[in-house]
């Protein structure tokens, strides 16, 4: 896990380099629980923020203006714009099998336990509307039919967030780091925790590696509850992950094949993502007993890894 850690982490240390901002976005789309794919993929694109908003969004909608579901076939503008090195892409690939939590008895003490700490903390009384938003969670668990496979999700989404915002902590001096996600039932549901997760681990993180953060802003892109038929005022930020975590999640790992129903599958996984530096595929196996992840290496000209 380590040497695929740093290797993808060398290759972020070389984009943030080189855009040179202090100033980040990250847009974050998912294809998951679809028994249609062949896996479940959370896709995670950095951006600087080294131009108005509304021109980075525009740049964006002028070639990719439909999501994915919305295309028959990928040209070659919008492969450019997708594979851009003026972007960076995490793509995270649990295991359909993963099991974060024995059952609902363990995650409701796991809960109990980092609900404690959190009381712990010195300075506990600064943290009282996080720490009531975790007990709200602990309530809404108390319920027989809770979904516990979707607080897994949650969970999975806050911990890739947290760990990303704290590689950029790491490697630049950001004054600003924003989340806009895809609107769902990850990023909805128990009035939104996977906010709160994701400010508490990107801390943990920066913390248990010593990094320093007091100065990086996180900020969360909220969807207008209000307007249910435009989309999200930043849809076009997360086209971009949409599109590489609906290639990914049609690729099958084992065969090295794409379904040739779909073709723009196929032109992304070619023309995008193959030999492309700044787009890492990250597998991973996770459960209640063990957790470890491996580099997933796409080449139009080399052997799988």
């Amino acid at each position: 896990m380590s040497t695929c850690a740093q290797q993808s982490e060398d290759a972020f240390i070389t984009f943030l380099a080189a855009r040179g901002s202090t100033k980040w976005m990250i847009a974050t789309d998912w294809c998951i629980r679809d028994d249609t794919r062949h896996n479940d993929a959370f896709a995670f694109t950095i951006f600087p923020y080294d131009a108005e908003f509304a021109a980075i969004q525009a740049d964006i909608n002028k070639t990719l203006p439909k999501d994915i579901k919305n295309v028959k076939v990928v040209d070659g503008d919008m492969a450019r714009l997708l594979k851009s090195d003026r972007r960076f892409t995490f793509c995270f690939i649990p295991r359909r099998d993963r099991r974060l939590f024995a059952d609902l008895a363990t995650a409701q003490k796991g809960m109990d336990y980092t609900i404690g700490m959190m009381k712990a903390w010195i300075d506990a009384d600064k943290h009282t509307t996080i720490i009531r938003e975790m007990e709200a969670l602990r309530q809404e668990m108390q319920a027989k039919n809770f979904n516990i496979k979707l607080l897994e999700d949650i969970v999975l989404t806050a911990v890739f967030v947290g760990f990303i915002a704290s590689l950029i902590a790491k490697h630049s001096k950001p004054e600003i780091i924003g989340w806009f996600p895809d609107r769902d039932k990850i990023t909805q549901a128990y009035r939104s925790i996977a906010n709160t997760l994701s400010s508490i681990n990107f801390s943990a993180f920066c913390q248990q590696h010593d990094i320093t953060h007091a100065n990086a802003q996180i900020v969360i892109g909220i969807p207008d509850a209000t307007d249910t038929t435009n989309g999200l005022w930043f849809d076009p930020l997360i086209r971009i992950p949409d599109y590489i975590a609906g290639a990914v999640a049609a690729y099958d790992l084992e065969t090295n094949q794409v379904d040739g129903k779909n073709p723009k599958f196929l032109q992304i996984i070619e023309e995008v993502i193959a030999d492309t530096y700044t787009i890492k595929l990250i597998r991973l196996v996770c459960n209640d007993t063990e957790l470890y992840a491996s580099r997933i290496g796409i080449s139009k000209t080399k052997q799988p890894e």
